[in-house]
């Protein structure tokens, strides 16, 4: 498992687009934790960006397959299956990690559990987003925000709801956090799942970048 980890992170340099991924990912990670450093603040909208920063690696990885290099290689399953999801967790769970210890100590601990558990279930929405978009783009992009107007509910619950308030004002924080991680990792099985069930079928031209769109 490490090795394929370490073979995706490398085969990232040969991607397409690698240059304008990186600034985005920069641009949404850095907006993130700026928003997650503001003390009296709600850390869903942070979580939600920090989280976006997944999408990229899976994009990079399946844009390998366009090539010759990849499409006859024996290694062209793994590249659309195993690889990219756990190079897709091996980026989530840090950054779950990394959003958990910044809301440590936030003023209010109840908004700060449940921002986190709210971006743990981002994360698990993207993750499967990833192992559906690049074979079925239209419809996992509608089922996607069709999936974030659900989250979008559950935050109003949140705040309109006692019951919902207090449950998470009782929950620990280590029990938030665990929550957290197991949520990441079985959005992680689910993409990878999808995406053996779905390898044979041809990748999607409206999941590529432009350039790449005009040789497939």
């Amino acid at each position: 498992m490490i090795k394929k980890i370490k073979l995706g992170f490398r085969m990232l340099r040969y991607c397409f687009g690698l240059k304008s991924s990186l600034i985005g990912m920069g641009l949404f990670f850095v907006v993130g934790l700026l928003m997650n450093l503001v003390p009296f603040g709600d850390l869903s909208m942070p979580s939600f960006f920090m989280m976006l920063v997944v999408i990229w690696p899976a994009q990079l990885i399946y844009s390998l397959s366009v090539s010759d290099m990849i499409g006859t290689s024996p290694r062209k399953k793994e590249m659309q299956t195993t690889v990219p999801v756990l190079v897709n967790a091996a980026i989530a769970i840090p950054l779950f990690l990394l959003m958990s210890a910044l809301a440590f100590g936030h003023r209010n601990e109840g908004t700060a559990k449940s921002g986190l558990l709210i971006g743990a279930l981002c994360a698990f929405s993207i993750l499967i987003y990833a192992g559906t978009a690049y074979k079925f783009f239209l419809a996992s992009t509608i089922g996607f925000f069709i999936f974030y107007g659900g989250i979008g509910r559950l935050q109003f619950l949140r705040l309109a709801d006692e019951s919902v308030r207090a449950f998470f004002d009782a929950l620990p924080y280590g029990a938030a956090v665990g929550i957290g991680v197991l949520m990441i990792l079985t959005g992680a099985l689910f993409e990878y799942v999808i995406s053996l069930l779905i390898y044979r079928f041809p990748l999607a031209k409206r999941a590529q970048m432009k350039g790449l769109q005009k040789v497939m």
